[in-house]
């Protein structure tokens, strides 16, 4: 509300995970509550990836947009949560797992029997103790579950790269504030559990990569150590765009 009151465009793109409808504050909306799937079936012809689909969807608003206004465009993607439906619980796109194909992946140092023996009754009941069974019960379906996992990964690094490509295109990469972040860090089969709900390390830190305007002075790449919440983001973006 605060940046269209402030001349901004603004859309939403993908998984909106807070339920209810449309919220009414977006000109551009092509969002859904929930899926239990990765592959759309016949899209423009064919089928489609979802990560696909969404990037595709954020380069429309982008297209559709005046591009002499000021934008704003949330892209929530649903990779890599799990499905949680039926068949595989991370499915990417076939050609995003031909990098993974045959090759053995490095399991988290705290995904051992030993590390599960340590947690209290509550964990070692819990349903990341159920969904571990599914993903990471045997060595090969561990195997299997993490190259899927980067694929999906893979495929959302696409899609982003293919967002980021579109404004360069349209010129617009030099004025725009970009900032990439996640819900919950997801277990592995840290500590012999599935899930993103846990208070370790795992789950609690999330990534916060932000791209200035080329306009800010910002000098090299740093890392900075300060802690961030969700709660910062908007007012960060609202400082921004001067609001």
């Amino acid at each position: 509300v605060r940046l269209k009151e402030g001349g901004y465009q603004t859309g939403f793109v993908g998984k909106w995970g807070i339920g209810g409808t449309h919220p009414g504050v977006f000109d551009y909306w092509n969002g859904f509550s929930e899926t239990d799937f990765y592959h759309l079936a016949q899209v423009n012809g064919g089928p489609l990836h979802m990560s696909d689909y969404l990037a595709r969807a954020s380069v429309e608003f982008l297209e559709r947009m005046d591009s002499a206004r000021p934008f704003f465009l949330m892209s929530s993607f649903k990779a890599p949560h799990s499905s949680n439906g039926p068949g595989e619980d991370y499915q990417p796109h076939r050609d995003d797992m031909k990098s993974y194909a045959g090759r053995p992946v490095t399991m988290p140092p705290t995904a051992t029997g030993a590390a599960h023996d340590r947690l209290p009754p509550l964990l070692k009941n819990s349903l990341g103790r159920a969904r571990w069974r599914k993903r990471f019960g045997t060595a090969e379906r561990a195997q299997a579950s993490m190259r899927s996992y980067y694929g999906l990964m893979s495929g959302l690094d696409r899609a982003v790269g293919d967002i980021l490509a579109r404004l360069e295109s349209m010129n617009l990469a030099h004025n725009t504030l970009v900032m990439f972040t996640s819900d919950n860090g997801m277990a592995l089969g840290d500590r012999g559990l599935a899930g993103k709900w846990h208070m370790f390390e795992e789950s609690i830190r999330t990534p916060l990569i932000v791209r200035l305007p080329t306009a800010f002075p910002a000098g090299p790449s740093r890392q900075i150590s300060d802690l961030t919440l969700n709660v910062d983001l908007m007012p960060t973006v609202l400082d921004f765009a001067g609001l």
